[in-house]
């Protein structure tokens, strides 16, 4: 019975998806930097970006409804994620 007991206590092994890969320092300062922005900074990233990468305005498109203001700063925060 110990065995039993012993099989259900560990988990189950991880898949690679699971597993963190390593990060470069230089990709993990700049994602630690993004994320200490507030949301004027992150705005002015935004636009700084969109300006140096000569990216056109990305309009946003709600799906049922209206962007609340907070969806808007998810919103902008995931749109510099992807660019950088």
């Amino acid at each position: 019975m110990a065995a039993t007991e012993t099989a259900a206590a560990s988990p189950p092994p991880l898949s690679p998806s699971d597993v963190e890969k390593p990060v470069h320092p230089k990709i993990d300062k700049i994602a630690n930097d993004i994320t200490a922005l507030n949301l004027i900074e992150v705005a002015e990233l935004s636009e700084l970006l969109k300006k140096r990468l000569n990216l056109p305005d990305a309009p946003v498109m709600p799906v049922g409804g209206f962007v609340a203001a907070s969806q808007a700063s998810v919103i902008s925060i995931s749109y510099i994620c992807i660019l950088v």
